[in-house]
């Protein structure tokens, strides 16, 4: 009886796991939600060469947080880059044509390089594509500014590693990403 009780616990939490773990790369899209560790639920920061902050800030464009890539003072004259990057996997994507992502994009300061929203289309083993909104981003101080970023999918497409990327110095502020498969919205 009470092997029967745990198995049954043990079913449910691993349900209700994975439903959360299911949608988690998709309902932060606002960077709203942490895990106990004060971590952003969905995203991973990623500064290889340790030239940039990246943290939660409170300057958002919506709600109460977004995210925040600062340059190093003492990083150096190397160029770098450093991001937030969020995955989406195939069930999302079967049989669909087009990915489109959006974010708001605010600048200070910014030299040397870019804000910018990146999306990379991955096989099997293989990255299929990738594509930046580099073109997009502005020198300098910036209020926030709608970014835009829009791919074809193919049958071979299994994830989508999307987020949001800094190069050069300064700081970049991003929030409020909006996901659309087919012109639908995702949630």
């Amino acid at each position: 009886m009470e092997r029967k009780f745990f198995l049954s616990i043990l079913c449910i939490s691993m349900l209700c796991h994975s439903r959360v773990c299911g949608q988690q790369f998709i309902r932060n899209l606002g960077f709203e939600d942490f895990d106990a560790f004060g971590r952003t639920i969905g995203w991973e920061g990623q500064d290889q060469k340790k030239k940039y902050n990246l943290k939660i800030d409170s300057i958002a464009h919506t709600g109460k947080y977004a995210t925040l890539i600062s340059s190093k003072p003492d990083a150096g004259a190397e160029k770098d880059t450093a991001l937030f990057g969020s995955l989406i996997m195939n069930n999302v994507l079967k049989g669909k044509n087009t990915i489109r992502i959006t974010a708001w994009i605010k600048t200070e300061n910014l030299s040397d390089g870019s804000a910018s929203l990146w999306i990379k289309l991955n096989g099997m083993r293989e990255t299929i594509a990738e594509k930046n909104s580099d073109s997009q981003s502005t020198k300098g101080n910036s209020g926030w500014t709608k970014h835009t970023l829009e791919m074809p999918l193919t049958f071979n497409v299994q994830s989508i590693y999307f987020g949001c990327r800094m190069t050069g110095r300064g700081k970049a502020w991003f929030d409020d990403f909006e996901i659309f498969v087919d012109d639908a919205p995702v949630k």
